[in-house]
């Protein structure tokens, strides 16, 4: 049993003022802070200049819980934890989210209560095991790379270059 729901910044900020670092007992981190250039200052600064577009510039949150109810707009779940996304609710604590911060959440039911093993251990695992985006790896896109890509495939392209194979994004070669 699952569900994917909207909730306010609000209601997690919530969570966490009344469980506090228990809210990620089963999260495979805690609050990492924030530094100069980090993804938790990015986050902060996305809930301070730009409220109204955090759902679609988050990823949201991941969660486990043993049950829960829905009554009308209203969610009750038990034993929920933040399973990815500590640092989201983290960093919506530090600045302080308005009613305007809305956060994409999956819940998913599981009754035991255990993540050391079975589907509760496999999701916590699948949940933080993201690869690593370098900063050049956002460069992939630009026009300029589009353009070389463009011209550098056409085997007839009119430039004064020899003929080479232009990869403007990491990717795993084709066997």
């Amino acid at each position: 049993e699952s569900l994917v729901a909207i909730v306010k910044g609000n209601e997690l900020r919530a969570l966490y003022h009344k469980h506090k670092e228990a809210l990620y007992n089963y999260n495979v981190r805690g609050f990492l802070g924030k530094s100069k250039d980090s993804v938790n200052e990015a986050i902060v600064k996305t809930v301070k200049t730009n409220p109204d577009n955090f759902f679609y510039l988050n990823n949201g949150i991941s969660a486990l819980c043993t049950r829960f109810t829905i009554d009308g707009n209203r969610v009750t779940a038990l034993g929920f934890q933040v399973v990815n996304g500590a640092q989201s609710v983290s960093s919506l604590l530090e600045a302080n989210a308005d009613d305007r911060v809305y956060v994409l959440m999956r819940l998913v039911v599981d009754a035991s209560g255990d993540t050391s093993e079975g589907f509760p251990h496999d999701l916590v695992v699948a949940s933080n095991t993201q690869n690593e985006v370098k900063g050049s790896d956002f460069r992939a896109n630009d026009p300029i790379q589009r353009f070389l890509r463009d011209h550098f495939l056409n085997q007839d392209n009119g430039l004064p270059t020899p003929r080479f194979y232009y990869k403007r994004k990491r990717m795993k070669e084709k066997e």
